[in-house]
């Protein structure tokens, strides 16, 4: 079964140990999050299986890309929303967030397909 957004977040912060969430802390802005890209965000990716077609949160990306569209497309990067890789960024930075405001809780202003 896929998770949604709100409970990868909620399930990574959960099961961070301390230096975890020191390690967090010590990241005194979300832009400090992108050198995680490579190595947490690939977890991230892998674990939840956002590079599966049917998995609900990329499912958008994958359907755009089926059907040919380059609407997110810049300089040859893909930046749709529901691309595996800024999906998993955003996932990172939304544990960020969660630490730096020391809550569970958050609003996520992305629309994402959540309802499976």
């Amino acid at each position: 079964m896929y998770k949604t957004f709100n409970e990868i977040v909620l399930e990574q912060v959960r099961g961070f140990t301390v230096d975890d969430k020191h390690y967090f802390q010590l990241l005194d802005t979300e832009d400090k999050c992108i050198p995680l890209h490579h190595t947490y965000g690939r977890h991230i990716r892998n674990y939840y299986k956002l590079w599966d077609k049917n998995n609900p949160l990329t499912k958008a990306w994958f359907d755009a890309r089926a059907a040919g569209s380059e609407e997110h497309m810049d300089r040859g990067v893909d930046c749709h929303p529901e691309h595996p890789d800024q999906l998993s960024m955003a996932i990172i930075k939304a544990i960020w967030r969660s630490i730096h405001s020391n809550t569970t809780t958050f609003n996520v202003t992305r629309k994402l397909n959540e309802e499976n």
